[in-house]
């Protein structure tokens, strides 16, 4: 009858649409799945970390106009007699920061360490006073918390020598995240509660707020992930050797300001 035909299509629509329910929700947890295996296995960091350089890839290259990379290059080796494998003359450091301090460099950052007395007190000397009369450098430090043995935390600390300490504007950690690829996509977050400090920030966010930057762009702890925005690939920050900085005839007028 037209009743018994009209109650088969009710249910065979019934079923169609219990299908329908069971298929999204099947589908729903194999995404979830997808989702929870990617995020706790490496195969999902290897997804993370290719989606974060592709966009390097749709982007192109930033002009940076308030950073300058001065390299302890080869010929500056060469130029200034300086060796290889241990540290240069620290009298070479106090001029390059008089130098840039004469050009109106904004910060001069310290990505080395100096954790000791050289060998030179004269030089230790002049390094701290160029570091004073400055006022405008900032040190690095080697800092990291983190598990030696399981159940068993470790401090790895070094820090600058006391009368370059007290003198800095300011000193940040010089750690980065490195990962399996050995490249650098995060922020080093910043540490707490350590060693009798309230703060050990790392060295790019104290070099970022001493230019100026808001707390917004450099605050980073462990609670949050903080991705680099680099400017390009290598060779993209304008940069010079050593010895051509410290040349009253290297780079031009105006190089270093700001």
């Amino acid at each position: 009858t037209h009743d018994d035909e009209a109650q088969m299509k009710r249910a065979g629509t019934g079923k169609q649409t219990g299908r329908h329910w069971l298929s999204g929700g099947i589908a729903a947890l194999l995404t979830v799945g997808v989702g929870l295996a990617l995020f706790s296995f490496p195969i999902g960091g290897g997804i993370t970390r290719f989606s974060y350089d592709a966009l390097f890839a749709l982007r192109s290259n930033v002009a940076a106009t308030n950073a300058v990379i001065i390299y302890m290059d080869e010929a500056s080796h060469a130029d200034l007699n300086q060796p290889f494998g241990a540290p240069w003359d620290r009298a070479l450091h106090a001029k390059l920061i008089e130098h840039l301090t004469a050009q109106g460099a904004k910060a001069i950052v310290f990505d080395i360490l100096f954790t000791e007395p050289s060998t030179d007190p004269s030089a230790d000397q002049h390094f701290e006073q160029a570091i004073k009369q400055s006022g405008r450098v900032i040190l690095g430090s080697n800092y990291q918390v983190r598990e030696t043995t399981p159940g068993l935390v470790g401090h790895w600390e070094e820090l600058p020598y006391e009368p370059f300490l007290n003198t800095a504007i300011a000193w940040g950690n010089v750690n980065v995240f490195q990962d399996p690829d050995y490249g650098v996509r995060s922020f080093f977050p910043t540490l707490e509660d350590v060693s009798g400090f309230a703060t050990i920030p790392w060295l790019p966010t104290v070099a970022a707020k001493v230019a100026g930057a808001p707390d917004s762009f450099t605050r980073s702890d462990r609670s949050e992930s903080r991705w680099l925005n680099y400017y390009g690939p290598p060779g993209t920050i304008p940069n010079v050797s050593y010895f051509l900085a410290l040349q009253p005839d290297g780079p031009p007028p105006g190089f270093f300001k700001g």
